[in-house]
């Protein structure tokens, strides 16, 4: 290969460095210096990772007098059309009051995702049990 197109190598190589990084919330060799807002965007997928590595930590948040459960995520829910991204999450022992939640996390530009909502398993539907100031203004009553 010649010159120029090892230096394209090299350019992409450190690109696609620096962005995996700033994904994973680091910085490689240092950190940028930036005016303004940050362009990292901490999608759904990031979401769900974020999710099942904090599942205890987010869920004794919401309650916090159900502190040291083994809490289980069962799976996840996009919807672009709010924002959000669903996690379905069941309490082991099942002494919260309810059988499952779903908790409702805000696409964030940057990381950590902001729980905005939680629902409760009752009579075969999720309702709504609360909501931050965060919440979007159109945010469900129930979820099907």
């Amino acid at each position: 290969m010649n010159d120029t197109l090892w230096a394209v190598v090299a350019i992409v190589i450190a690109a696609a460095t620096a962005l995996w990084f700033r994904l994973r919330g680091g910085s490689a060799g240092g950190e940028a210096a930036e005016s303004g807002r940050s362009t990292t965007f901490f999608g759904p997928r990031e979401i769900e990772g974020y999710v099942r590595d904090h599942i205890v930590e987010i869920a004794e948040e919401q309650f916090p007098d159900n502190r040291g459960l083994q809490w289980i995520v069962y799976g996840f829910q996009h919807r672009e059309d709010l924002g959000l991204v669903f996690a379905e999450v069941e309490p082991r022992p099942d002494v919260v009051g309810y059988p499952r939640f779903q908790f409702a996390f805000l696409t964030p530009r940057t990381p950590p995702p902001k729980q905005v909502a939680a629902y409760c398993l009752e009579s075969g539907k999720y309702t709504l049990l609360s909501k931050s100031g965060d919440a979007p203004r159109n945010l469900p009553k129930q979820l099907g």
